[in-house]
Parts: structure tokens; sequence; C-alpha cells
């Protein structure tokens, strides 16, 4: 089955970079995400996103600096027994890199390389 995914949005404050933020930018612009069955009673879902990411104080300074992934991400849990997710955690299928925000396509800044998210649908 193909899903729709629509607000998704975290927060994070660190001591090394200040607030960070990470923010669907526009849920028209990625596929639309897959719920599958994997084994009897058990389920894949994969959300397909496109965000933008803030960082209050990058290193080197010069003020917040607002990053859009290069690529459509791709996070993936395939152990879900409930949908939907209600406290459950994925994972980045592969790294994604940044670039700055209506900046050159080519410019990469920042690679997430890991990001365990915890899910939970609101109402």
């Amino acid at each position: 089955m193909r899903v729709r995914v629509i607000g998704f949005g975290v927060t994070a404050d660190t001591s090394d970079v200040g607030g960070v933020t990470i923010a669907q930018s526009n849920n028209d612009t990625a596929p639309l995400s897959l719920l599958e069955a994997v084994l009897d009673r058990t389920l894949r879902t994969t959300p397909f996103l496109d965000w933008t990411m803030s960082i209050e104080e990058p290193p080197g300074g010069g003020g917040r600096l607002e990053l859009s992934n290069t690529q459509t991400v791709a996070l993936v849990n395939d152990h879900l027994t409930l949908f939907p997710p209600q406290g459950d955690v994925y994972q980045l299928q592969q790294p994604v890199d940044h670039t700055p925000a209506g900046g050159p396509a080519g410019q990469v800044v920042a690679t997430l390389l890991q990001f365990p998210v915890t899910l939970t649908q609101s109402t």
C-alpha cells in the first residue's frame, strides 16, 4: 500500500551546534511512502521525505544555517506490528547529503549518517 506522510518534524537542543530542526519541506515532491506486509502480523514501513534542516550555531559561525536534502530521505522500520506507528524506531536507509537551501545543488556541506527516530502518529 502507498501512503503520504504529512507534518513530519523533529527538534533537538545540542551543546555543540545549538538547536537543530528538521521539518518536512514539501509533501508533494517526495514519492508516496510504502506500507508492506513482511511476515504474518509484521509490517515494513518506508516513509519517503524531503526536508529542510536548520542549525542555529553551525561550526565555524556565520549564523543560522538552512540545509536541504539532495536526495529523498528513506526511513525504514521492518518490524512494525501496528499501523500507524506508535513509538516505533525508524532508521535511515542510507546516508543523506545536504546542501545550503537555495544554493548550488552540488555543494554538499553536511551528511546525515544516522538518524534513529521514534515515530508516533499524533491526532
